[in-house]
């Protein structure tokens, strides 16, 4: 529950979300609106219409357009005002210096909510640690999007404060930061609500302002869990630009596989995607028709692999179920021998609404349950 101070109401009633039309995925849209949103949501996170992420130009066609189906939250807020916003599972705290006095800002986000997002080929959960890949396990991900009143970009001018519910785990994970497609690291250690005074930074301003929320008046309560005791947020004060955050616990002990894939093109997107875990990897060539995954140990886990054409409107898919990943340790790069093959995928020829769907393409990939 958020707990803010009275003069911080005036200006959270200033905030406009927008319509809610902003979810490709929701019942009932119709075709043509569907395809109306995920344009939009393609030109407000600089995907170009084939598909291609402008802010990234290495990064794969095929990857953004699976990106674009993922629902967008936004806000509009007074610049110049302090507020806290929640976004679908992301809380902001916005400090009044953050944004300039005389114009509305926009805050967009996309919220990483379950496992079935980290299918939609967002950034592969993985940082690279004395030349050896180390695998992230997520305990909470999302990317931000500032403009103005003009639509132009803007940048926080102070930080915000970030917070997402716990997640077992939760109590060992560090902040990372996506910069020119590497996650570094900005924090060892997500603070808890319960350790936000001696923790958190407040710069002067922020500390003499009373219109400014502060940690304590915002996540004093925590949360209540079954299994007995509060459970506080997983927080970071330090969101300092637009761009995807994580929270994560890196797993340096995990396992690779193998799979054939049999009749994919070349451009075609393949990755593996945790059912039981948060977490993707995107596969390694192994010559012809072979790609190699790291994944986490004795876990539910899909491979797929997507193509798209636009030009012919052309569309392949394919996956594999895996009940349990291999139990035993290893990695691509130094153990590649060791990286059995778990089974092959025949990619199939499917409509182009099943890339524009969330739920059609989890179905597609034989998602559990979809």
């Amino acid at each position: 529950m958020l707990i803010m101070p009275p003069l911080l109401l005036a200006g959270l009633q200033a905030c406009q979300p927008l319509p809610a039309q902003n979810d490709p995925n929701q019942p009932g849209i119709s075709d043509a609106d569907r395809a109306r949103i995920i344009r939009r949501q393609e030109s407000l996170w600089d995907v170009d219409p084939n598909g291609i992420l402008i802010s990234n130009k290495a990064r794969d066609a095929q990857a953004a357009s699976l990106q674009a189906v993922l629902p967008v939250q936004s806000q509009t807020i007074p610049g110049g005002q302090a507020a806290n916003l929640d976004l679908d599972g992301l809380r902001l705290s916005v400090p009044v210096e953050a944004f300039p006095s005389g114009q509305r800002v926009t805050i967009r986000a996309i919220v990483l909510s379950d496992m079935t997002d980290f299918a939609l080929a967002v950034p592969e959960t993985r940082v690279i640690v004395d030349g050896k890949p180390v695998l992230l396990e997520s305990t909470g991900m999302f990317r931000l999007q500032f403009s103005g009143s003009d639509g132009q970009k803007l940048e926080p001018g102070a930080p915000l404060i970030a917070s997402m519910p716990v997640l077992a785990g939760a109590d060992k994970a560090r902040v990372y930061q996506l910069r020119n497609g590497n996650w570094i690291q900005r924090k060892e250690r997500a603070m808890s609500a319960s350790g936000l005074q001696p923790d958190l930074r407040l710069t002067q301003s922020q500390s003499d302002n009373p219109s400014n929320p502060t940690p304590s008046e915002i996540y004093n309560d925590g949360e209540y869990t079954e299994t007995g005791g509060f459970h506080f947020p997983q927080i970071f004060d330090q969101i300092d630009a637009s761009g995807w955050w994580n929270f994560d616990v890196p797993q340096p002990e995990y396992t690779c596989l193998t799979v054939r894939i049999l009749n994919a093109p070349t451009n075609a997107w393949t990755q593996i995607t945790g059912v039981e875990y948060r977490g993707n990897s995107i596969g390694e060539s192994r010559g012809a028709q072979t790609m190699a995954f790291n994944a986490m140990r004795s876990k539910e886990a899909i491979v797929y692999t997507s193509w798209y054409d636009p030009k012919s409107d052309d569309v392949l898919l394919g996956s594999l179920y895996l009940p349990k990943t291999p139990s035993h340790v290893a990695h691509t790069k130094t153990n590649g021998s060791a990286c059995p093959i778990v089974g092959q995928i025949r990619l199939q020829q499917y409509k182009k609404e099943n890339l524009k769907d969330k739920t059609a393409f989890l179905k597609a990939i034989q998602w559990p349950g979809k």
